[in-house]
């Protein structure tokens, strides 16, 4: 009874956001199904722009991925992979059913309507062969929380870097700037009695202010209309979880990272408001 006397629609967006899968199902037939959703949306975007090795630079430095990339994904395959894909109830934020809606309604704004996919090696793990012949050599290594057994926690699942891989250099380091400019090393955050350092990467709300808002002054240009969909192989051989111990095949994860907008569009989400707002804050 006490859920449903704390039960409220709230209403979110999910501009500016990173959303990234951490809490994932452990029963076979479903992330067999993940499996296959994230097998075709490959199909549906055909032949990589990017295959292999993705490339990057980053001041004067270059930064590589392994992995294949597709620029100018529409927002229908986009809408039709979150469809399809079963997120764990226990991950009250990374919804797919409301991510599938939110991209819809942004696209019907002219929002969110040519994305950046990315699907992404370079761990540990072993192989694995997606649709169209695109092997991962090396799957990504995450580690379950041994204390939660109803399903595969992980800490993190992004490389932070990994936000980044739609910039190009003069958008990376417009990024990087706004992220010094708001560095404040203050006392509370030293270790050992050393202040941290000035970052050398830009952080994520720098990364999506400067995908979608741009830099007029610095010549970058504003891209609402691009998202960033990430998928992770993950080994499950290398999870260290008794429930995952006897599959071959990746667990799929994602992130997806929205550009800032001011269109105001959200989506209605029946939840515990009371449980959201001890996990996110409060919400509208």
């Amino acid at each position: 009874m006490e859920c449903a006397r704390t039960a409220k629609n709230l209403q979110l967006s999910f501009s500016g956001d990173l959303l990234e899968t951490v809490s994932m199902h452990n029963d076979g037939k479903i992330l067999d199904q993940n499996l296959d959703t994230a097998n075709k949306l490959i199909a549906a975007c055909g032949s990589p722009d990017e295959r292999n090795i993705i490339k990057r630079m980053r001041g004067e430095q270059e930064q590589r991925w392994d992995g294949f990339l597709w620029n100018n994904v529409s927002a229908d395959h986009i809408a039709d992979f979150f469809d399809a894909f079963i997120t764990h109830p226990k991950a009250r934020k990374v919804n797919s059913v409301l991510l599938r809606d939110f991209v819809r309604s942004m696209a019907a704004t002219g929002e969110l309507t040519s994305w950046t996919l990315a699907l992404l090696g370079g761990g540990s793990g072993g192989e694995h062969t997606f649709a169209g012949g695109l092997t991962i050599d090396k799957m990504t290594k995450r580690t379950a929380d041994k204390d939660i057994a109803d399903r595969y926690t992980i800490g993190r699942l992004l490389s932070p870097r990994d936000e980044a891989i739609d910039l190009d250099n003069a958008a990376w380091s417009v990024a990087l700037a706004r992220t010094k400019k708001m560095f404040n090393p203050d006392a509370g955050r030293q270790k050992d009695g050393v202040k941290p350092s000035e970052p050398d990467t830009p952080n994520g709300p720098s990364i999506r202010f400067i995908r979608g808002r741009g830099s007029e002054a610095d010549g970058v240009p504003p891209a609402p209309q691009r998202g960033l969909l990430l998928l992770y192989p993950l080994d499950p051989q290398l999870a260290g979880s008794d429930a995952l111990a006897g599959r071959k095949a990746p667990v799929m994860a994602f992130g997806v990272s929205f550009p800032s907008s001011d269109s105001g569009v959200k989506v209605e989400y029946a939840v515990d408001h009371l449980l959201w707002a001890q996990e996110y804050g409060p919400a509208d």
